[in-house]
């Protein structure tokens, strides 16, 4: 009787690992991926705010803006 329910359970798992495999992997949108880019953008340097366009180059970015503030933080 045990010997049978470990084949039966052995049949199922090896029916389960095959359809797993057979499965098309899905892509992460690219939604997804922005904002898990915008998420982790300030995590290496200190946080600007960037305003306006001009002349001065934003930190975060590189993109030419009129002024940027650096945001307040608790951590040193």
């Amino acid at each position: 009787m045990k010997k049978t329910l470990w084949i039966i359970g052995g049949l199922l798992l090896g029916v389960w690992a095959v359809s797993e495999q057979n499965q098309p992997k899905q892509e992460p949108d690219e939604l997804l991926l922005r904002n898990i880019e915008a998420l982790a953008g300030n995590e290496t340097g200190k946080p600007y705010h960037c305003h306006g366009s001009g002349e001065v180059e934003c930190p975060n970015t590189g993109v030419k803006v009129n002024y940027y503030n650096e945001l307040f933080s608790l951590r040193p």
